[in-house]
């Protein structure tokens, strides 16, 4: 899963992978930040290890407007010194990734405030705050809409049987690397690929076996009617060659 990034103004969070953003800090180390927070010695290459530090629980797991502006300066001179010092064209900078994600992470640092890191969840009640209902489809034209308390336990009840959450895709338009695409299951516009949910319909069976017997619905507990509606979607999408689930928010 990503980490999640806080802002204290009114940016909105953005989402990082770990190994993502220790580059960077250390791309920004290279370039002059000095990291407010001490970090112990690491490579000679980076100077620091400041991923144990500026990390989701650990000391720098708060930065402070100063120090995400320093940052923010340093990766700026990075995106600069590309084409200086002739490691990317002109047109290659503007649309490499690994350039304009950092780009746009330094642009978001400027307008953060204080930024908070922390790990991401795959999901969190407190997002469906607000939310009437949590609309599932299956890109056939099939669909069923529940409560969000419906939805969040069927996620809770397969990750309890051993659903290893791979981590949701997006149907935002959002670029892939995008620092602004999360990974969660709560998101508008998420995404359950086909293979997780196929292992998400798989523990669902593991863990409540009147779905595993195949009966019908109608005949069984309500509580468990909506994994049901859940199961029965993801077989009619499979079928027809999409095993993915796609989720709205109403």
């Amino acid at each position: 899963m990503k980490y999640q990034l806080n802002a204290s103004a009114a940016a909105r969070p953005c989402y990082v992978r770990p190994a993502w953003l220790s580059e960077t800090l250390g791309f920004g180390i290279e370039m002059g930040w000095t990291p407010a927070v001490p970090c112990r010695i690491h490579a000679a290459s980076r100077g620091v290890l400041c991923d144990e530090t500026y990390t989701p629980g650990g000391p720098g797991s708060t930065i402070s407007p100063d120090d995400a502006a320093e940052l923010a300066a340093a990766l700026e001179r990075w995106w600069d010194g590309l084409i200086v010092g002739g490691w990317l064209s002109a047109h290659a900078r503007e649309t490499d990734n690994r350039a304009t994600t950092r780009r746009d992470f330094a642009a978001w640092l400027r307008s953060a405030g204080t930024v908070t890191l922390e790990h991401g969840r795959p999901w969190d009640a407190r997002r469906l705050a607000g939310t009437a209902l949590v609309r599932l489809s299956n890109g056939t034209g099939d669909a069923f809409a529940v409560p969000p308390a419906a939805y969040l336990d069927i996620l809770e009840a397969a990750a309890a049987a051993g659903w290893h959450p791979a981590g949701a895709g997006s149907d935002s338009g959002e670029p892939l690397e995008s620092i602004y695409r999360p990974d969660c299951y709560d998101a508008p516009k998420a995404l359950i690929e086909a293979a997780d949910a196929a292992e998400l319909v798989a523990a669902l069976k593991r863990g409540k076996p009147l779905l595993a017997a195949g009966w019908p619905r109608e005949m069984l507990p309500p509580a468990e009617r909506a994994a049901a509606r859940l199961l029965e979607l993801y077989e009619a999408g499979r079928h027809r060659g999409a095993g993915w689930i796609r989720l709205e928010l109403e």
